[in-house]
């Protein structure tokens, strides 16, 4: 990995300069169940996070670790923070276990967390909502560590009938939505028309990915290129001085782009906004603008952030 450009960003009448080495061994951390933990598979080591760990020591820094918090079972209720109460569902009542959860997660000081919930909220019964906020619960805890948090959409699932898989498909419709480029897709592809493993990826059981089909999920955790991101993310400069009326929190859309991003949410509020690429280089700087439109037909394709008054990031895929 190269290193970081030397930035320097003006906004607000100040310059600072900032260089990150972007090849510094990364902490990640993964909170999960049994698709991350590995069963279904003849050896555990064949499990996504242990491929990723690998692939990051020899591509990225050979001092780069990935600690695997996962436990087969586990649903987001599990692995929310400390002190929320037991959901009960069906009789059965789940309790935070705080040696695998989020707060643990961010005890480590972890460069990033990855998220993979696969089916289990589905299995227990869980609501589409209450999956939903248990899962934006999870978001808030790692923004206000200030840690980013990558999720992995569910997967397909052919031991809980038709209307379990619908409704799989609908929450990574879900999660996609939410997480938008900090969603990794472990359902296209993996499924059948009905939304059960595809057997070409079905360990057997109905439940669990073979080899194969954690190979893929493998893939698209790299394809994530969640080193260049957190390069990207340190590289950006802020200050202690915030604008003193930032804009309201808003989001991008559409994210992935192809010609144009809008930035909604902060329309007939004056702003200024910073893009960066995934290299950590400025590429286009506005202040006092109202204008919540970005013509990015002329950005090649890849990973962007976007910076709103210096405070607020976010993140865009331009396709």
């Amino acid at each position: 990995m190269k290193k970081c450009l030397l930035l320097a960003f003006f906004c607000l009448g100040t310059r600072i300069s900032y260089a990150q080495n972007c090849s510094s061994p990364l902490k990640i951390v993964v909170l999960g169940s049994s698709t991350a933990w590995g069963n279904g598979l003849p050896n555990r080591d064949s499990a996504w996070p242990f491929r990723y760990a690998r692939y990051l020591k020899a591509s990225h820094n050979a001092a780069d670790t990935v600690i695997n918090l996962a436990i087969g079972g586990y649903t987001t209720q599990q692995i929310m923070p400390n002190g929320t109460p037991p959901y009960t569902i069906l009789g059965i009542a789940l309790s935070v276990d705080t040696t695998h959860n989020i707060t643990k997660a961010i005890s480590l000081h972890p460069d990033a967390i990855i998220i993979n919930m696969p089916t289990n909220d589905e299995a227990k019964g869980f609501p589409l909502n209450k999956q939903l906020a248990n899962f934006l619960v999870l978001k808030q805890a790692a923004a206000q560590a200030h840690i980013p948090l990558w999720v992995s959409t569910t997967q397909p699932r052919g031991n809980l009938g038709y209307d379990a898989a619908t409704r799989l498909r609908q929450m990574k419709d879900t999660i996609i939505k939410y997480f938008g480029a900090y969603a990794i897709d472990f359902y296209t592809g993996m499924a059948t028309s009905t939304g059960f493993i595809a057997p070409l990826y079905n360990s057997g059981d109905e439940v669990h990915f073979n080899s194969l089909g954690q190979s893929i999920l493998f893939s698209r955790v790299v394809a994530a290129a969640i080193p260049d991101s957190l390069c990207a993310y340190k590289s950006i400069p802020t200050t202690p001085t915030l604008p003193p009326t930032p804009p309201k929190p808003g989001w991008l859309f559409p994210n992935p782009a192809t010609d144009h991003v809008l930035l909604q949410g902060i329309i007939e509020t004056v702003f200024s906004v910073a893009v960066y690429n995934s290299s950590g280089a400025l590429i286009h700087l506005q202040q006092n603008t109202m204008s919540n439109r970005l013509d990015v037909r002329n950005w090649r394709p890849g990973i962007y952030f976007i910076i709103v008054n210096q405070s607020q990031r976010y993140k865009l895929v331009k396709m």
